[in-house]
């Protein structure tokens, strides 16, 4: 059984969004972070999942926070050296 708990969801455009979700399958627990598409061709929406995506097992979160911190303290620099205004 899939049992799905989203975290946020973060609109990319009108028809598509980046979820991040914890999902528990066939005894694994993970983070699991994407893509979305709505197939609802103008009627309610129906929001599925696409191939573009990562599942991270928990165990490794810690270290993927600490490399996403990271990954900011480097874009944060990297966008004030190549600001060319």
């Amino acid at each position: 059984m899939n049992i799905d708990k989203i975290i946020k969801d973060i609109r990319k455009g009108a028809s598509e969004r980046l979820r991040i979700a914890l999902r528990s399958y066939k005894g694994s627990s993970f983070l699991d972070i994407r893509c979305f598409y709505d197939n609802s061709g103008g009627r309610e929406s129906s929001w599925l999942p696409t191939r573009k995506g990562i599942a991270i097992q928990l165990e490794f979160l810690s270290e993927l926070k600490e490399a996403i911190e990271k990954a900011i303290e480097q874009a944060e620099l990297w966008s004030v050296e190549n600001d060319t205004e």
